[in-house]
């Protein structure tokens, strides 16, 4: 993390390092394989009122599921619900923020 001195901008990387889920209920319950995911912020302030934030996640555009969203999912059956719980690979987010 990096903001200036003036703190009218800084970023932020992230880095996500995931091992993976191999206990599971039974041998037919998918587990979760590891991913590392990269991400990159950005923040620009204009006065105390209106701020801006930016980022590009998963910049190395690796396929990967949260255990989260498969956990329990039959890996024969359930496949094609395992691959619709996919992250995104690279995308991009902009937000502005107001304050009144």
């Amino acid at each position: 993390r990096y903001d200036n001195s003036s703190g009218n901008w800084g970023g932020e990387l992230f880095w996500t390092a995931v091992f993976d889920k191999t206990k599971v209920s039974s041998e037919d319950v998918t587990g979760a394989d590891r991913y590392q995911v990269l991400d990159l912020v950005g923040n620009l302030r204009f006065g105390d009122a209106i701020s801006l934030r930016a980022g590009v996640f998963n910049i190395l555009d690796k396929k990967y599921a949260r255990w989260q969203s498969i956990q329990g999912l039959n890996k024969i059956t359930a496949a094609d619900t395992i691959l619709n719980n996919y992250q995104p690979g690279t995308n991009f987010r902009l937000g502005l923020n107001a304050s009144f």
